[in-house]
């Protein structure tokens, strides 16, 4: 099992949270949520999620 350690990525968890929680659902084409429950969440566009990692 992979863990992240919040302290050493706290620029991507705090991005793959604001993707993820957007209530507009505005990223849902890039993250969506599988499980928001247990924390599993599906990348369905990696190119386009590492597109918007460069913007930030």
């Amino acid at each position: 099992m992979l863990q992240i350690s919040y302290f050493k990525w706290p620029p991507t968890v705090d991005l793959l949270q604001q993707l993820l929680n957007v209530p507009a659902q505005s990223y849902n084409r890039y993250i969506a949520w599988k499980n928001r429950d247990t924390g599993v969440f599906e990348t369905l566009d990696p190119t386009g999620l590492a597109k918007l990692w460069d913007k930030q």
